[in-house]
């Protein structure tokens, strides 16, 4: 969500137990939630679909760990 002279927060997750968490994580005074998708073969969409996700998104679909390069 672009709003212009406005500061956006941002939180980054990864490798933990998000379904734990969620939906309570969505009550952080945060805008975006950068998480990680790409080696859990997307099983943390199945809880948006439980109750939905309100916030903005974002989500990482490679692995940065590997010595080598995706083509």
């Amino acid at each position: 969500m672009e709003r212009p002279g406005i500061s956006s927060f941002i939180t980054h997750i990864c490798y933990g137990d998000f379904e734990s968490i969620y939906p309570g994580v969505l009550n952080l005074a945060v805008d975006n939630f950068d998480l990680e998708m790409s080696n859990s073969g997307l099983d943390i969409l199945r809880l948006f679909r439980k109750s939905a996700f309100t916030k903005d998104i974002s989500y990482g679909v490679v692995d940065a760990h590997p010595h080598v390069v995706e083509g």
